[in-house]
């Protein structure tokens, strides 16, 4: 049985969102939720959008948008601001047993792939809000179905930001959400869903030497590190290793060998 899901990508029009080094949250969010609702279709989902475009979309009328179609379920895009690190997600503290169990679900299988990227939870990553935050968090407080929203990573974080505009990234984060949602509500694969990432494996050595030592890898560790994930193992991110390598006591010489990468990514 085909379920009807709501995306809703947020803000729009003349609400731009949160902005930070030339990417607006409004973009982004219509793009991740246009990915991850194509890809839901192939599930056999009926998805709808609260927005199909630039245009502004009062926080009541996406709530009247989803109740009048009788969705079954409900998502809402977001990205984060206020320079911090990380993901996390929100259902509101009126929000049902199920709203919570599929927070639970997604935002894990969402926290496992970001751990790839050296990204983790910001703070308590399963959130619960209140109405005094109804600007927010009115579109999983006054919806009548199971509904989630999630604030994915910090605009005005330059590691997390770089990472938000990478397209590599948004198809991976996309086919994550997808897989995720569809497991949760019992929508059955008519093709074969790509593997999204896990944690980075340890590959090599890194250190800083002339030339310089480049790669995903090097990309990683900055991102864990919380320095410019130019993916370039130069001075700034030898620096880092070694502040991370004092703090976990344990050999400080600069060089990601196998105890500081498993000291990183666990």
């Amino acid at each position: 049985m085909s379920k009807k899901i709501v995306l809703d990508p947020g803000h729009g029009g003349r609400d731009s969102g949160a902005t930070g080094f030339g990417l607006l949250e409004k973009n982004w969010t219509l793009d991740i939720a246009k990915r991850v609702g194509s890809l839901l279709t192939r599930y056999g989902a009926t998805v709808l959008y609260t927005r199909t475009g630039d245009s502004y979309i009062g926080i009541n009328n996406r709530i009247a948008f989803a109740n009048s179609r009788k969705a079954d379920y409900y998502f809402s895009f977001h990205i984060n601001a206020g320079r911090g690190k990380g993901f996390e997600s929100f259902t509101s503290v009126r929000g049902s047993k199920e709203s919570k169990r599929i927070q639970g679900i997604v935002t894990n299988d969402v926290l496992t792939f970001l751990k790839g990227y050296g990204i983790g939870a910001h703070g308590n990553s399963i959130k619960t809000d209140n109405l005094a935050a109804r600007g927010r968090i009115g579109v999983v407080t006054f919806t009548h179905m199971p509904a989630v929203l999630f604030e994915n990573l910090f605009i005005d974080t330059k590691s997390e930001n770089d990472l938000l505009k990478s397209e590599d990234f948004k198809s991976k984060l996309a086919q994550v959400y997808a897989n995720s949602i569809a497991k949760c509500v019992g929508l059955k694969a008519t093709f074969t869903p790509v593997a999204t990432a896990s944690s980075p494996s340890y590959t090599r050595l890194l250190k800083l030497r002339k030339p310089m030592m480049r790669g995903d890898d090097v990309r990683a560790i900055q991102r864990k590190l919380g320095v410019s994930a130019d993916g370039i193992y130069g001075p700034v991110t030898r620096n880092a290793v070694i502040k991370f390598q004092r703090k976990e006591q344990i050999l400080v010489d600069g060089i990601v060998g196998k105890q500081t990468w498993s000291r990183l990514f666990g």
